[in-house]
């Protein structure tokens, strides 16, 4: 919606998510193994933080060429923040419990696609999309700052991490 009202076409909007989902493809993998070597939640907070610096420059790019910029960078994001939340599900639920546990992972995620347009499409009707994708942002910002902080987590909630938050691999 928010490309229409820009004057984008139908085919600039589909090449704009054939970008970013081409690259979250392309660098899975590497975000995975990022997660893998230096911990889940910080690379989960990298691609949160990544996400926060640049939804608000959606609303700034200035050509149809830094919107694919852009959407290859929010490609990377994902591709930093999925592999790892799929590995920290599966390294935190127990092995008989697994099958659930990506269950829920996938309701979650769900729910997410599903009430994100909706909340954010309220946000929209009280603020411009401008604002919002600034709010959007500001909140991804705090959230990977929040993951950041978690390495306190211990002393808050005992035997939450293991470990996961300094980098280390658990076997």
């Amino acid at each position: 919606v928010y490309g229409i009202t820009l004057g984008m076409s139908v085919t600039q909007i589909g090449l704009f998510f054939s970008v970013q989902e081409g690259a979250t493809m392309i660098l899975k993998p590497l975000g995975g193994r990022l997660g893998d070597r230096w911990g889940r939640l910080r690379v989960i907070a990298l691609g949160m933080l990544l996400y926060g610096f640049m939804l608000p420059l959606l609303a700034r790019a200035p050509s149809m060429a830094a919107m694919m910029v852009l959407a290859g960078v929010f490609g990377a994001a994902q591709a930093l923040v999925f592999p790892a939340t799929t590995a920290l599900v599966a390294n935190r639920v127990d092995p008989a419990h697994l099958g659930a546990g990506m269950g829920m992972m996938g309701a979650l995620n769900n729910a997410a696609k599903v009430a994100g347009p909706i909340l954010a499409g309220l946000l929209i009707t009280q603020v411009d999309f401008a604002r919002t994708l600034q709010l959007l942002g500001l909140m991804l910002l705090g959230g990977g700052i929040l993951l950041l902080g978690i390495r306190s987590a211990p002393r808050l909630w005992p035997g939450f991490h293991k470990g996961m938050a300094l980098g280390k691999v658990e076997q």
